[in-house]
């Protein structure tokens, strides 16, 4: 199966908050993506705080499997159906879950799903030689600036 990263809103919305969106693009060439029923939520929120449109056009969506469908039937009522299906997909597809909800991510890592927040993507992005240690702190001090509630506020100690 091919390997996708998943992403769920609240990283699509931080990249969005420093218009760095089509980084992510960059960061996983044609591996990154999401579900309908997650665009859908997105959808939702352009409508209710204004977000561009024409960020995620070029996001791939994915379909759920019958298999996937019927996994998520015994979720916790607390995820959402973007992330229900973010997760479904992850696990059967062998993917990376990308979301900074505490609760969903300690359930991903309950079931052994590789989790990643937008403080990791940042990370990413340094190890991969796509941003320096300045560049990727600027975009974080910008995202906080912004109303992102990061864990993390100085980046350097981990490059």
């Amino acid at each position: 199966m091919i390997l996708r990263d998943l992403l769920d809103n609240t990283v699509i919305f931080n990249f969005r908050l420093v218009k760095q969106a089509e980084l992510l693009f960059q960061l996983w060439p044609g591996k990154v993506c999401t579900t309908e029923e997650r665009m859908n939520e997105y959808r939702m929120g352009l409508l209710a705080v204004g977000v561009p449109r024409e960020i995620w056009k070029a996001l791939p969506i994915v379909t759920l499997t019958e298999v996937e469908k019927a996994w998520m039937v015994n979720l916790p009522p607390y995820l959402g159906a973007g992330e229900a299906t973010c997760l479904a997909t992850a696990l059967h597809r062998k993917g990376v879950f990308a979301s900074d909800d505490r609760k969903a991510r300690t359930f991903v890592q309950s079931l052994n799903i590789p989790v990643i927040g937008t403080v990791g993507i940042l990370l990413r992005f340094v190890e991969g030689s796509l941003l320096s240690i300045k560049e990727v702190q600027g975009l974080l001090d910008q995202m906080i600036a912004a109303r992102y509630r990061s864990p993390i506020q100085n980046l350097s100690e981990f490059s």
